[in-house]
C-alpha cells in the first residue's frame, strides 16, 4: 500500500487525522465514522513507522477484510469497542507507538430528517471536530465536511481506505462498531436476521420487512421501507 498519509507530513500540525464512515447503504441502524490521528511526529521518518506499524499489523479497507481478521487487529491492538463511545478520544498502542481515535454515530432517525449524505458528513465532522489544534486530515470520499475547511487543512482521497493506512484503520473501527451494535440489535429486533447481514438490503431483510414491517431502527426514507 503507498503511504499517501505522508505526502501531506508537516511539522506545523498537531495530529495528521484519517477519517473513514461506513453504513450509508443499510436500510437500518445509525452512519458510523472513526477518526484516527498521530500527534505531533518529530520527523517524516518517525511518521513513516507509525504508518510502518499499522502495516505490518495488516491494515486495509475493512471490506476487503474478513470480520475475523478485522476483530482480531483490534483485539492485538487491546480496542474494545464495547467501551467506547463518542464522548471523548481514545488511544492504543503499536510497539510504545500511540495512537489517537474518535469516534460519531447518526442514528436513523436523524438520517432520515436531514439525509443519508448529509448524515455521513456531519458523523465524519463530529469526530474529526474532537481534535483540537491545527491538525491535517485524510478524508475518505468525495466530499468535505461543511465547515471543516475552515478549521482544518484537509483533502477528501477517492478510495482513501485503500491508499491511507490512518483511513484503513478507522475503517476497521467504524465497521466493527456498527456491527456489534447491529447484533444487539438483532437481539431486540430477532424477526430480521440484523446480526447476519448489519441492515443492508439483503433478500432476506427485503423478505422480513414484507413480512414484519419496519421497525424504530429502520431507515423511513430509503427505498425498500417507505
Amino acid at each position: 500500500m503507498k503511504y499517501f498519509d505522508s505526502e501531506f507530513f508537516n511539522l506545523n500540525y498537531n495530529y495528521h487525522l484519517g477519517c473513514d464512515e461506513v453504513g450509508r447503504g443499510p436500510l437500518a441502524g445509525p452512519v458510523v465514522s472513526c477518526c484516527v490521528g498521530i500527534l505531533g511526529a518529530e520527523s517524516i521518518i518517525e511518521f513513516n513507522n507509525y504508518l510502518n506499524e499499522l502495516k505490518n499489523i495488516g491494515i486495509q479497507d475493512s471490506k476487503k477484510l474478513s470480520s475475523q481478521k478485522r476483530k482480531l487487529i483490534l483485539s492485538n491492538l487491546k480496542i474494545n469497542l464495547l467501551d467506547v463511545g463518542q464522548s471523548k478520544i481514545y488511544s492504543f498502542q503499536i510497539n510504545n507507538l500511540v495512537f489517537y481515535f474518535s469516534l460519531s454515530v447518526i442514528s436513523n432517525i436523524l438520517i432520515d430528517r436531514i439525509n443519508i449524505l448529509n448524515a455521513s458528513l456531519k458523523s465524519m465532522n463530529n469526530c474529526i471536530d474532537k481534535f483540537k489544534g491545527n491538525n491535517f486530515v485524510l478524508i475518505d470520499g468525495n466530499k468535505i465536511p461543511k465547515n471543516l475547511n475552515s478549521r482544518f487543512d484537509s483533502k477528501f482521497i477517492i478510495k482513501g481506505d485503500q491508499l491511507s493506512h490512518l483511513i484503513g484503520i478507522a475503517s476497521i473501527i467504524a465497521k466493527e462498531w456498527r456491527d456489534l451494535y447491529m447484533q444487539k440489535m438483532s437481539i431486540i429486533y430477532p424477526g430480521y436476521s440484523l446480526d447476519k447481514h448489519n441492515g443492508y438490503p439483503t433478500k432476506v431483510h427485503r423478505e422480513s420487512i414484507q413480512k414484519y414491517g419496519i421497525t424504530t431502527i429502520h431507515r423511513k426514507t430509503f427505498n425498500g421501507c417507505k
